[in-house]
């Protein structure tokens, strides 16, 4: 098997307005259409991967919350209710808005992630 990718592309209008985006900078992956946003610290970036290919290429770090959402691994810091009290969210570090957790992605989280405690704050 071959080495994930350090770099990405987002696609710009051209060829030559693509820029390249350093995957270690990537906070999360968010799909949004037939594209995936890229979210860092210095902003946002559009690229042609499919979330499904990306969560592939980089299992080792970024994991699956949602089927729109990959989120790093080393920031994930807590899982909070939601305010109907079934919805759960991760809260990331460096990511001021908690992600949504699909049902069935929940268990494979606590697994994942066993000293992670679901607070009781509800995300504002």
């Amino acid at each position: 098997m071959s080495q994930p990718r350090t770099h990405l592309v987002e696609k710009g209008q051209s060829p030559r307005k693509d820029r390249p985006v350093a995957v270690a900078d990537i906070i999360r992956f968010e799909a949004s259409m037939k594209y995936v946003v890229a979210h860092t610290e210095g902003g946002e970036y559009l690229l042609n991967d499919t979330l499904t290919s990306l969560a592939t290429e980089f299992s080792d770090r970024f994991f699956p919350i949602h089927r729109t959402h990959l989120v790093e691994r080393s920031r994930v810091v807590a899982i909070v209710p939601g305010n109907d009290s079934i919805r759960k969210f991760v809260v990331m570090s460096g990511v001021p808005v908690p992600i949504p957790i699909a049902r069935r992605s929940y268990r494979l989280l606590l697994q994942q992630f066993p000293h992670l405690k679901t607070d009781k704050q509800p995300p504002q």
